[in-house]
Formats: C-alpha cells, sequence, structure tokens
C-alpha cells in the first residue's frame, strides 16, 4: 500500500491510497475500514479518516493539516496463504533471501507460505516549494522508512534514510524504488538497494515526480499454529518539485 500526495501536498490537499506493487493508475484503494489512519506534525498525532471505496478510490482529506507532516496509514495484521512457487518468487522479489534459504534448509520450501502481514504507510505533506520537506520525527511503526535529518531536499540532492524495525536500525533490508514523472506516466524502477549495517541507505534525487521506497522485514511467527511467518511493510511515497504539473 502507498499514499498518492496531491499537487503540491499543501495542508488543505488530499492524499490518494493504493493497494499494488505497480506504483500505477490501475491499483486499486484499499478497504477504509481496515485502515487506521494519522497526520503527524510537530505538535502531535492528528487522528484522520480514509473515505471512498477500493473501485471508486480512497483518500484522505488533509484540511487544518500544517507542513511538513506525515501521513500515516496502518493496517490490521492479515493472513495469507500462497503456493509454494508464489510465495518463493515473492520472497525474491522482495529481497527475503534469508526466509527462502531457511525454508530451503528446514525441508518446507516444497510447502505452501503461511504469512501474517500488517503495511504501514507514510506518504510527505510538504511546502509546496519545489522541494520535499519530511517531518523530523519517526512515526514509531513497526517498521518505517525514516529521513535522515529535516533539511528540504531539491532536485539533484541525496536523500539520506534509515529503515527501522521495532524503533531499531534494520541492516541486510531491501528497499525497492519507484519515480513517475506524473500521475499518468508509467512507472519506473530507479532502484533497488540494501541497507548497511546501520540500517541506512543513500538515495539520488535525479528526476522530479512521485517516489515511492518500498520494504519488507520477515522473521518466523512465534505461533506456528496461526502462521509460519509475521511479515512488516514500509512504503514512503514523496513529491519532488511540486511546482511542476504533476
Amino acid at each position: 500500500m502507498y499514499g498518492v500526495p496531491s499537487r503540491a501536498a499543501l495542508a488543505g490537499a488530499r492524499v490518494s491510497l493504493h493497494n499494488g506493487d505497480d506504483f500505477s493508475l490501475a491499483d486499486q484503494g484499499p478497504r477504509p475500514e481496515r485502515l487506521r489512519v494519522r497526520a503527524l506534525t510537530a505538535e502531535g498525532g492528528v487522528p484522520l479518516i480514509a473515505q471512498g471505496t477500493p473501485d471508486a478510490g480512497v483518500h484522505v482529506e488533509l484540511d487544518g493539516i500544517a507542513a511538513p507532516a506525515w501521513l500515516v496509514v496502518e493496517t490490521r495484521p492479515a493472513f495469507i496463504e500462497l503456493a509454494p512457487e508464489k510465495f518463493h518468487r515473492y520472497l525474491t522479489h522482495e529481497g527475503l533471501n534469508h526466509v527462502a534459504e531457511a525454508r530451503a534448509a528446514s525441508g518446507t520450501g516444497a510447502l505452501p507460505g503461511r504469512e501474517v502481514y500488517s503495511k504501514f504507510v507514510k506518504t510527505a505533506v510538504s511546502a509546496g516549494d519545489g522541494a520535499v520537506h519530511f517531518l523530523a520525527a519517526a512515526a514509531g511503526l513497526p517498521i518505517e522508512i525514516v529521513p535522515v535529518g529535516s533539511t528540504p531536499l531539491r532536485l539533484g540532492d541525496v536523500l539520506e534514510a534509515r529503515v527501522l524495525v521495532d524503533g531499531l536500525p534494520a541492516a541486510e533490508v531491501q528497499v525497492r524504488v519507484h519515480r513517475r514523472g506524473s500521475v499518468a506516466d508509467p512507472p519506473r524502477d530507479m532502484a533497488c538497494v540494501r541497507t548497511n549495517g546501520d540500517g541506512a541507505f543513500a538515495l539520488a534525487l535525479e528526476a522530479a515526480g512521485l517516489w515511492r521506497l518500498h520494504a519488507i522485514a520477515m522473521t518466523a511467527h512465534d505461533e506456528p499454529t496461526v502462521a509460519d511467518w509475521r511479515s512488516v511493510w514500509a512504503s514512503l511515497t514523496f513529491r519532488l518539485d511540486p511546482t511542476e504539473t504533476l
């Protein structure tokens, strides 16, 4: 899941919410009743409500939310079971090599993958001056991508960030990066990087548009009768150079 800020992402604008790996207009909205939504500002948290339907579109109004801020969306844990081949493709795509290796070593690679997952979404609410402004605060989520520092970033700058899992830097987590030049443009696969020992990575902001960063952490589930694995999914989206017609 990810958010798409409307042009300039100013207070009084909105963020649309989407499910899908393609980062495209075809990605439907989530089910609003499954979501916990809030804005995180320098003054604290503000509860918000997701409106709409998956087919017609789901969005969150940002009336009265002062930038910079995070729009934070969380889902309740959900169970899924995937066929062995599909689960292996998913693990490979998301860089979850340790899980694939553990399944192979235990002889369970030919069994379906049973997983409980939760999604944690952050969308930057920026100031609308051509730069992207990040609130200098973590949201305290089970997994999140946290920019380092609060200096506004412009085209050509380098975004430095960390992946935190349960509040701690997470090493060797894959971060996939996509960009769209405009809402209607097809997505571009910009990068696929791994965090270092401090959970950190760097990303050159080489083009204007809508950017999405995505990461997953997976561990063995502590109740094997419920599921084999527990995963937490993070996304961070922002709009760079919002003075353009995106």
